[in-house]
């Protein structure tokens, strides 16, 4: 199965925000680049359907979610998993298996730092900090992962900076 990882877009700071974490929304700038960001994302795919898009429930991973829906043409439901908020690797790991078992050929899941370093270092190396993976906001990675063992693997594909995919994505 394919997996996508994806960091959220450009978030309200947390030191100019009133309200709490959770409810931090994209900066319009974050929205504007993630977008292009996505339309960059939509290139790569060369066409390939998502059939999950799952984002952690904090608000600024949700839009993320949601540009990625409303960007790509995609036949992908839109989930929210809770274990996305902080990448918890055996919770993942178990939703993954549960799409590879229904027949789901990929999946974009939406997070945060550091919980998606950790993430794609364990389910790539074994070790949580087994790699160092640079995530700015609204960087994509593409993994092909295999979860039917005991420890889960996963071969990159290929990794994009935001940057190379807002490039990607201009019209």
């Amino acid at each position: 199965m394919k997996l996508f990882i994806m960091r959220h877009g450009i978030a309200v700071e947390r030191k100019e925000w009133p309200g709490s974490d959770a409810d931090r929304p994209l900066t319009p700038d974050g929205i504007r680049k993630t977008q292009q960001a996505v339309r960059g994302l939509r290139r790569a795919l060369e066409g390939e359907p998502l059939h999950i898009i799952a984002g952690s429930p904090l608000l600024r991973a949700r839009q993320t979610a949601e540009i990625v829906r409303g960007t790509l043409p995609v036949h992908a439901q839109t989930a929210i998993w809770a274990e996305l908020e902080s990448a918890d690797f055996a919770p993942l790991i178990q939703r993954l298996k549960e799409a590879e078992q229904s027949g789901d050929q990929s999946t974009l899941i939406v997070g945060h730092e550091p919980g998606l370093s950790q993430f794609t270092a364990r389910i790539m190396t074994g070790f949580a900090h087994g790699l160092e993976v640079e995530w700015k906001k609204a960087a994509v990675c593409a993994l092909e992962v295999n979860c039917r063992h005991d420890r889960p693997r996963a071969k990159l594909l290929w990794f994009a900076s935001p940057k190379l995919l807002r490039f990607m994505g201009k019209e």
